[in-house]
C-alpha cells in the first residue's frame, strides 16, 4: 500500500517495500515513474485513472510495474 499525492510517493508500508524490492529511504518523496515500463505507460495511466480519483470516482486498472530490480508483474491500481 502507497499514499501517494501527485505523482510522489509520501507513505508506504512493508508489503510495499517487499513487492517492489526498495528500501523506504529509497521510496518516501520520490515519483511514480520509476515503477513504470516507460514514460508513456506513466502517463496513459495517470490520464485514465487519477483524473477520475480526484473527482471522487472508482477507478481500476491493470498495470505492468516494475521492481527496484528492474523485474516486470501485474498489478492492479486503484479501487476506491
Amino acid at each position: 500500500m502507497a499514499y501517494i499525492v501527485d505523482r510522489t510517493i509520501k507513505q508506504v508500508n512493508r508489503a510495499f517495500l517487499e513487492l517492489f524490492e526498495r528500501r523506504e529511504a529509497d521510496v518516501i518523496d520520490g515519483g511514480t515513474l520509476p515503477y513504470f515500463e516507460n514514460p508513456q505507460q506513466w502517463e496513459r495511466t495517470g490520464n485514465a485513472l487519477f483524473h477520475q480519483i480526484n473527482d471522487g470516482l472508482v477507478a481500476q486498472a491493470e498495470v505492468r510495474l516494475l521492481t527496484g530490480q528492474g523485474r516486470s508483474g501485474a498489478a492492479c491500481l486503484p479501487r476506491r
